[in-house]
């Protein structure tokens, strides 16, 4: 992607939804075979989020939904609020998939 003048970086694996706006730029995805994706809640909005909020937001995920969450900032409520609704919502048949 060098030689295009694009960066990739923020594209490929990032945490952030792709922000795809044209058909030039959703071919970059294909040439690469990549596909974009978006998310479906927002989990911790950005580590800002009490564990009961991050709790809720995944208790109402729908099926097949992505939900970012920032992990690494350990004093947010990210990890207990993934650690109380994480039991529930396995046990309604949820999986977890890597993207």
């Amino acid at each position: 992607m060098q030689d295009k003048g694009i960066s990739t970086r923020g594209m490929l694996g990032a945490a952030r939804a792709p922000r795809i706006t044209t058909m030039s730029r959703l071919s970059i995805f294909n040439e690469l075979g990549q596909t974009p994706v978006g998310f479906g809640i927002n989990a911790d909005f950005g580590a800002t989020a009490s564990a009961t909020e991050v709790q809720s937001a995944m208790n109402a995920a729908a099926p097949g939904a992505i939900a970012p969450a920032h992990m690494h900032r350990p004093h947010s409520g990210t990890a207990a609020g993934m650690v109380a609704a994480l039991p529930k919502i396995r046990a309604v048949g949820f999986i977890f998939v890597r993207l």
